[in-house]
């Protein structure tokens, strides 16, 4: 198992998302329909990073107004 990372989350012009914190609001066509593009990346938390399996899950709420 990799050690002493995380995976990054990032929105579609590459900032990063705060957890547990609302993001910019999103533009929705005529038929209802947005595009949401984000990214993800790995980040160090401390030196000494060891290799290993990265696995994770992100969970997001939509607030549709």
């Amino acid at each position: 198992m990799a050690q002493k990372l995380a995976i990054e989350i990032r929105d579609g012009d590459q900032r990063r998302l705060p957890l547990e914190q609302a993001s910019k609001a999103v533009d929705i066509d005529n038929n209802g329909n947005a595009t949401l593009k984000f990214y993800a990346n790995y980040i160090a938390l401390a030196d000494g990073v060891q290799p290993g399996l990265a696995n994770a899950d992100a969970t997001f709420l939509i607030n549709y107004n």
